[in-house]
């Protein structure tokens, strides 16, 4: 008899998907497992584009590390009130 550990149980957490997924998950996971075995997995690149990388870098940052708009305060308030139903 084996014991789970709970980090196994929640490794092995049923997860509810639509039929139609659960073939296209399958079959995703059989190429990812033949694309291992025939070359092993490298490291992934952080970000694709280096001048996109740098822009996004460059930008003003606001409340909790967004970026801040453009728009001013002002402009800003009279939008949000647009949006509240």
């Amino acid at each position: 008899m084996t014991t789970i550990t709970p980090m196994q149980a929640a490794n092995q957490q049923v997860l509810m998907v639509n039929s139609v997924q659960l073939t296209r998950i399958m079959k995703r996971r059989i190429e990812r497992t033949m694309r291992e075995v025939i070359r092993p997995t490298q490291p992934r690149q952080r970000y694709l584009h280096e001048s996109r990388h740098k822009h996004a870098v460059r930008r003003q940052r606001g409340q909790k590390g967004r970026f801040a708009h453009s728009a001013t305060e002002e402009e800003g308030e009279s939008l949000e009130s647009e949006y509240v139903a």
